[in-house]
């Protein structure tokens, strides 16, 4: 079995141990508990064993990060739709990976669709939500809701077309 060392990154409180959790058990996590430095949990899709360090998003832990993302061969960088500082802030994240591991498969991924109030990617001038966010060259982009389960494995599958 194929196994990739997977980064997940994003700002604290974006959802990404609630997503792993949900995929990994079909559990929904309503309250916040911060990961501390990082996590590591295999997440298996098709025979392949994506190995997925889930990065601690609070900036105290932002020394440690440089260190987890060694050897990384495919990163998930998520951001909240009902935050639009993280999504700005999502791009942050992108050029810290793509420093520490090169150009890797990258999945982009707004958490929380299921969220009436979607702030994020708003028009300039109009005010109206894009389809899509503008995200690198090469990078795929991706919705999901932890809550209702709405597309949690469609990161993985993106990746792993990539990967092949």
């Amino acid at each position: 079995m194929k196994q990739y060392k997977t980064i997940l990154v994003g700002d604290g409180g974006v959802g990404k141990t609630t997503y792993l959790t949900k995929l990994l058990t079909d559990e929904f996590r309503k309250n916040y508990v911060a990961t501390l430095g990082v996590e590591v949990r295999p997440v298996v899709v098709k025979n392949t064993t994506f190995n997925v360090w889930d990065c601690a998003g609070q900036e105290k832990f932002s020394g440690l990060k440089d260190g987890y993302y060694i050897d990384g061969k495919c990163a998930i960088i998520m951001f909240c739709l009902d935050s639009e500082l993280t999504y700005r802030n999502a791009m942050t994240w992108y050029r810290e990976v793509v420093r520490s591991c090169g150009k890797i498969p990258i999945v982009f991924v707004g958490s929380k669709s299921d969220v009436e109030k979607i702030k994020v990617i708003h028009h300039p001038i109009y005010g109206q939500r894009l389809t899509d966010p503008p995200i690198p060259d090469g990078c795929d982009y991706v919705e999901i809701s932890t809550k209702n389960g709405d597309g949690l494995n469609v990161p993985f599958e993106l990746l792993l077309n990539k990967l092949q």
